[in-house]
Protein backbone atom coordinates (compact mmCIF):
# COMPACT_ATOMS: atom_id res chain seq x y z
CA UNK A 1 0.00 0.00 0.00
CA UNK A 2 1.58 3.36 -0.96
CA UNK A 3 0.02 6.15 1.35
CA UNK A 4 0.58 9.68 -0.21
CA UNK A 5 -1.30 13.05 1.33
CA UNK A 6 -0.84 16.29 -0.73
CA UNK A 7 -2.34 19.70 -1.31
CA UNK A 8 -4.30 20.27 -5.17
CA UNK A 9 -6.31 22.67 -6.75
CA UNK A 10 -8.04 20.55 -8.97
CA UNK A 11 -10.48 22.27 -11.78
CA UNK A 12 -11.91 22.18 -14.62
CA UNK A 13 -8.66 22.93 -16.37
CA UNK A 14 -6.93 20.14 -14.60
CA UNK A 15 -8.91 17.55 -13.79
CA UNK A 16 -6.39 15.60 -11.81
CA UNK A 17 -2.82 15.60 -9.92
CA UNK A 18 0.26 14.40 -10.98
CA UNK A 19 2.22 12.50 -7.76
CA UNK A 20 5.64 12.32 -7.97
CA UNK A 21 6.99 9.33 -6.50
CA UNK A 22 4.58 7.28 -7.54
CA UNK A 23 4.82 4.32 -9.95
CA UNK A 24 3.26 3.75 -13.09
CA UNK A 25 0.18 1.53 -12.84
CA UNK A 26 -3.69 1.26 -12.08
CA UNK A 27 -4.47 2.11 -8.47
CA UNK A 28 -7.71 2.14 -5.81
CA UNK A 29 -7.94 5.81 -4.71
CA UNK A 30 -9.42 7.28 -1.84
CA UNK A 31 -9.81 10.80 -1.86
CA UNK A 32 -10.60 13.15 1.58
CA UNK A 33 -10.80 16.24 0.99
CA UNK A 34 -10.55 19.24 3.28
CA UNK A 35 -11.43 23.14 3.54
CA UNK A 36 -8.88 25.36 2.63
CA UNK A 37 -7.31 27.01 5.55
CA UNK A 38 -7.87 31.20 5.19
CA UNK A 39 -6.44 30.22 1.46
CA UNK A 40 -8.14 33.09 0.06
CA UNK A 41 -5.95 35.93 1.43
CA UNK A 42 -8.61 37.16 3.65
CA UNK A 43 -8.62 37.20 7.67
CA UNK A 44 -11.18 34.98 9.56
CA UNK A 45 -14.32 36.85 10.11
CA UNK A 46 -14.84 37.67 14.23
CA UNK A 47 -17.91 38.22 15.86
CA UNK A 48 -19.18 41.68 16.86
CA UNK A 49 -17.36 43.54 13.64
CA UNK A 50 -20.10 44.62 11.64
CA UNK A 51 -19.88 47.83 10.04
CA UNK A 52 -24.21 47.96 9.71
CA UNK A 53 -26.48 48.43 12.49
CA UNK A 54 -30.00 48.20 12.99
CA UNK A 55 -32.17 48.85 15.98
CA UNK A 56 -34.78 47.15 17.54
CA UNK A 57 -38.52 48.17 18.22
CA UNK A 58 -39.02 47.91 22.47
CA UNK A 59 -41.48 45.52 22.19
CA UNK A 60 -39.42 43.03 20.24
CA UNK A 61 -39.68 40.42 22.94
CA UNK A 62 -43.18 41.12 23.55
CA UNK A 63 -45.78 37.98 22.76
CA UNK A 64 -47.13 38.04 19.16
CA UNK A 65 -50.83 38.07 18.08
CA UNK A 66 -50.67 35.37 15.68
CA UNK A 67 -48.93 32.98 18.59
CA UNK A 68 -51.56 33.35 21.44
CA UNK A 69 -53.69 30.21 20.61
CA UNK A 70 -50.64 28.22 21.46
CA UNK A 71 -49.20 30.50 24.47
Amino acid sequence: MITVSTKAHITARKPYVEVKGVPDGIYDIIVVLQPQQNGNGKKPRKAGFSKASFDMSADFNAPLEDFKDYM
